[in-house]
């Protein structure tokens, strides 16, 4: 679908599905980082990540950010779920981990996360807020910093995609206008993708994300 796309296998890598042990994030960095870096014009920086089981990977593209940044998470969760053991890099809390570990980090913008989610997360820390679609592209981040764009199709109404993560009620019309916005009122070093349907997807269901992928992809490269 992409043939002007590197892609990186990583499915022999074990220690990786919701949980990523040290052993895989080495193996990870390893692979992904020796063909190049979060610097370069955007279109070199557009990186689908699979299923939201491994949105964990977008710590390791901020990582290597090396001035302060926001971040804008669109997704139907917050992503900052504690691990159930240890301080473990998790799909459903690498955004509280690189908050943690990332001092470039400086705020985090959410977008589309539930209701149910919300409650579920308790009070956030001062530094990340909710926004909402208006206020997306207006500049107004605080410290008005560039921006690391990570979008979950979770986010979207199951109408438009098919993720393993139960889903928001966003539709491809409101994705779209809403990149569209964060690229107009913000310097973007890098985004990502994922949502894809890891467990037993139908033809059809592909479909949906093949689509919403193709979607995505125009809009950021136009």
């Amino acid at each position: 679908m992409y043939p002007d796309a590197p892609t990186i296998d990583m499915t022999d890598i074990t220690g990786t599905n919701c949980y990523c042990d040290d052993a895989a994030a080495d193996l990870i960095r390893g692979r992904i980082f020796g063909s190049g870096s979060v610097h370069g014009d955007i279109t070199s920086r557009i990186r689908f990540l699979d299923s939201g089981n491994y949105h964990y990977l977008s710590y390791f593209f901020m990582e290597r950010i090396e001035v302060p940044f926001s971040l804008f998470l669109i997704d139907n969760h917050t992503d900052m779920q504690r691990p159930g053991f240890g301080n473990i890099l998790s799909c459903g809390g690498w955004v509280a981990y690189a908050m943690e570990n990332l001092s470039n980090l400086r705020e985090v913008f959410m977008i589309g996360v539930g209701e149910e989610h919300l409650r579920e997360a308790g009070p956030l820390p001062g530094n990340v807020r909710i926004m909402s679609k208006d206020e997306a592209g207006s500049g107004g981040t605080g410290e008005g910093l560039p921006v690391y764009l990570s979008i979950d199709k979770d986010a979207l109404a199951p109408g438009y995609a098919a993720a393993d993560w139960d889903q928001g009620d966003m539709t491809i019309d409101g994705l779209l206008e809403l990149i569209h916005r964060i690229r107009g009122g913000h310097n973007l070093l890098g985004v990502d993708i994922c949502g894809e349907k890891k467990e037993s997807p139908t033809g059809e269901e592909l479909q949906k994300n093949i689509l919403v992928n193709a979607k995505v992809l125009e809009a950021l490269r136009r």
